[in-house]
Order: structure tokens, then C-alpha cells, then sequence
């Protein structure tokens, strides 16, 4: 990976880690000898920014370049099918050109939701759900009672999803971030922090755009 070294009129050195390249933005009177040993200082927190980038550079746009589908936290192993039906079968999901991939993340969502909202109907239940295909957002709810559930959850594992469902459960009755919203969440959820440990880190897989072309 190539080191690239910027000088300017700032006052602190800042490293940023990106696809091919490690940038070291420094102060113009900062010798390259100092450079050198805040590198090595910072080697641990640098080489783990390196990993970081080469799985996102290995991670494909198209099932059929990847060869692989990300289903439920686990990755699944793609084998082209003639036709649109997509079959989850043997540890291997079947995937044609025509395959409409939306309806199927949609479909597999909402039968794990399905459950939770009988798993936690004592608690609340909301009025409606919504699935729409976000990059970013989880879930959001409506003063109404209705929540919205990204199609892309279900590439996470069922505990995530869970989580995702109670966090806009909760919402419904506590409508904001407060310490009162997050003990509730954990007294249903206690190991909720788990989970949104796992949206933090992973999150970047799941809220791609991962169309068939």
C-alpha cells in the first residue's frame, strides 16, 4: 500500500486509511523523521484500517462476480439458476438473471418479523410494517404506530434483526434517545449492545446495493 505524504498550514498530523493508499496530512515544519514514528506508533490502528479496506475491495456489486450472498450473517455460496425463482436449498441459494432480488429480501424479511411480532405482541405491537430498501437506515416508526423495516436487514443475523425491531418497538412508546429508551431496550434486550456492535462493524455489507445485473 502506498504511503502519501500531504504538508499545509495545519497545526496536527491526521492519517486517514483508504483503498491503495495510506495519506499523512502534517504540519509543513513536521520532519519526516517524526512522521515516521507517528506511523509506527499508530501501526496497530493503521494496519487494522488496512484490513478493513481490502474486505470491502473484495466484496463485489453482482452475486455472479462474488459467488456469494450474504443471508442471515452467514455467507452463502450463489450457483446461477435459469428462470426468476430464487431457492435458499443445501447451504447454496439459486440465483437467476431475471431473479427479482427485492421481492425476495422482502419476503424473507417479513417472515421473521412476522414472528417477532408475536414473539414480543405483549410488550406492543405496531400498527402496521412497512419494507423499503435503505442504505443506511435500520428503521424508523411513525407517530401512528407503524414501522418501517429495511429489506436489507436480512442480511444480518435473526438477533440483529430482533434488535432492530425492538429499537422501533420502544420507539413507539419513548420517542427519542434518552437514558429511559436505552434501559428499556435492554431490559427486553440485554444483550442488545451485541448487536449494534455488530451493525457498527458490518454494516457497510448489508446497506449495499447488491442488484443482480
Amino acid at each position: 500500500m502506498e504511503l502519501k505524504i500531504i504538508r499545509s498550514k495545519r497545526k496536527s498530523i491526521g492519517i486517514t486509511v483508504g483503498s491503495n493508499e495510506v495519506v499523512v496530512r502534517a504540519p509543513h515544519y513536521l520532519t519526516d523523521k517524526k512522521i515516521k514514528l507517528e506511523l509506527k506508533e499508530h501501526h496497530l490502528w493503521i494496519n487494522e484500517k488496512i484490513l478493513e479496506q481490502e474486505k470491502k475491495n473484495r466484496i463485489s456489486n453482482n452475486y455472479f462476480e462474488s459467488g456469494m450472498f450474504l443471508y442471515q450473517g452467514e455467507d452463502i455460496k450463489v450457483i446461477k439458476n435459469q428462470g426468476k425463482k430464487i431457492l435458499l436449498e443445501g447451504g447454496y441459494i439459486y440465483i437467476g438473471d431475471d431473479s427479482k432480488i427485492d421481492v425476495f429480501l422482502k419476503k424473507q424479511l417479513s417472515i421473521v418479523i412476522n414472528e417477532l411480532i408475536l414473539k414480543w405482541a405483549y410488550i406492543n405491537k405496531p400498527t402496521s410494517i412497512t419494507y423499503r430498501k435503505q442504505k443506511t437506515i435500520w428503521g424508523s416508526c411513525t407517530i401512528k404506530g407503524k414501522i418501517n423495516i429495511n429489506i436489507n436487514l436480512i442480511k444480518a443475523p435473526v438477533e440483529v434483526i430482533e434488535y432492530i425491531y425492538i429499537h422501533e418497538l420502544v420507539h413507539l412508546e419513548i420517542r427519542n434517545h434518552s437514558k429511559s429508551f436505552w434501559l428499556r431496550v435492554e431490559a427486553l434486550l440485554p444483550d442488545y449492545r451485541q448487536s449494534k456492535r455488530w451493525l457498527k462493524d458490518n454494516g457497510y455489507l448489508i446497506g449495499r446495493d447488491f442488484m443482480v445485473k
